[in-house]
């Protein structure tokens, strides 16, 4: 079979306008458009999970608009306000975050953080999820939950468009 559909058109001898011995037969080959399909997702989710990364870190980097407070050594360091993303201190969580692509065969990626997780033994706390939620002592500095906004508006304008493209133009192959 040469692509992923077969149309295949039998009929009698006899020739009629009306069609009454004419059938058509159309066969989707699955099996043909299964590999094609896998390799535009996954190229397209991997697209979308290194948006969201560099615009996780583009948030962080943004200036602060918040409170200037003197560190060690005499360095000044202008937070975020409460409610807008976090600022980049020491850079330590801007580093963290990564994407983790182990289950792309599976159409699945992670884009996050492993600090203050259990196989994180650099913090005592989860000192990105006290920023996102807030404690008692820090003010909300909410970052994952607006990015799946810019994330998502990122796939349906971007991403969903080219692979009905890339999808499109593999078919007629």
């Amino acid at each position: 079979m040469a692509g992923p559909f077969e149309v295949q058109i039998t009929g009698g001898q006899r020739r009629t306008f009306r069609g009454d011995d004419i059938t058509t037969t159309v066969t989707w080959n699955a099996d043909l458009v299964k590999p094609q399909i896998n390799k535009v997702l996954e190229a397209n989710i991997m697209r979308a999970a290194v948006f969201a990364q560099n615009s996780a870190k583009r948030l962080m980097a943004q200036p602060g608009t918040g409170r200037l407070y003197k560190k060690k050594g005499g360095r000044i360091h202008h937070a975020s306000a409460p409610g807008d993303p976090p600022t980049i201190d020491t850079g330590t969580y801007n580093r963290s975050i990564q994407i983790d692509d182990t289950d792309l065969d599976r159409q699945l990626v992670r884009v996050g953080t492993n600090l203050g997780s259990d196989d994180d033994s650099t913090v005592d706390f989860p000192y990105p999820v006290a920023l996102e939620f807030g404690t008692r002592t820090i003010a909300k500095r909410p970052m994952w939950r607006p990015l799946l906004f810019i994330v998502r508006r990122f796939i349906e304008q971007f991403i969903l468009p080219r692979m009905r493209r890339e999808m499109e133009r593999g078919f007629r192959r």
